[in-house]
């Protein structure tokens, strides 16, 4: 997703062998995330401020084509390994609700989810959180698809994204602790020893 010259956002693809991009044709979306299949989850919204404005979520092939919507208020979404499901992060009326898949209420919290990753097995949840909207502190948190927590992090000054190792051994997510570091890599597995 980009826009360059005061245009409105736009979805681009690229291949590997040419630094050229092409438009997809779908604008005013935000890319969430794209299946093994080639679906990509896409956040349908006229103004995209990056997880803080909920939208309408659209599935779409990667090929191009017409969204297809399918679930509204969603923040943030991410595929099964088998790119059948999708979990999401939902805006509620007292907070946001991670749904897995959707529809099933996994998990809620009254503060702010800024990312989320379904684990390559599909039996684990892990995304960050913060206690405020629009606050960088936060925790790294993993939960079963029942919402019962796992592991979870301490809470740092400012927590970025969260990724799977592909193994699903670890969860690997960007934090800091302050100072003149800023952000760095974090590794944390299911036990929630913690490494850098």
């Amino acid at each position: 997703t980009a826009s360059w010259d005061g245009k409105s956002y736009e979805l681009y693809s690229t291949q590997e062998d040419s630094p050229e991009s092409r438009p997809l044709g779908i604008r005013d979306a935000l890319l969430l995330s794209i299946s093994k299949k080639g679906e990509m989850a896409l956040l349908l919204t006229p103004i995209i401020r990056w997880a803080e404005t909920p939208g309408t979520l659209a599935r779409v092939p990667v090929s191009g084509g017409a969204p297809r919507e399918i679930a509204e208020g969603v923040l943030l979404a991410g595929w099964s390994p088998d790119g059948e499901q999708l979990a999401i992060a939902r805006v509620t009326a007292t907070g946001q609700q991670i749904e897995y898949p959707i529809g099933k209420k996994v998990f809620e919290t009254n503060g702010n989810f800024n990312s989320l990753r379904v684990s390559p097995k599909g039996d684990l949840l892990a995304f960050t959180e913060s206690p405020l909207a629009g606050d960088t502190r936060g925790r790294m948190t993993v939960v079963d698809t029942e919402g019962r927590k796992q592991v979870e992090s301490r809470q740092w000054l400012a927590i970025g994204s969260v990724a799977w190792r592909p193994d699903g051994s670890e969860v690997w997510f960007s934090a800091s602790g302050g100072g003149a570091t800023g952000y760095q890599l974090y590794s944390m597995d299911l036990k929630g020893r913690l490494r850098l």
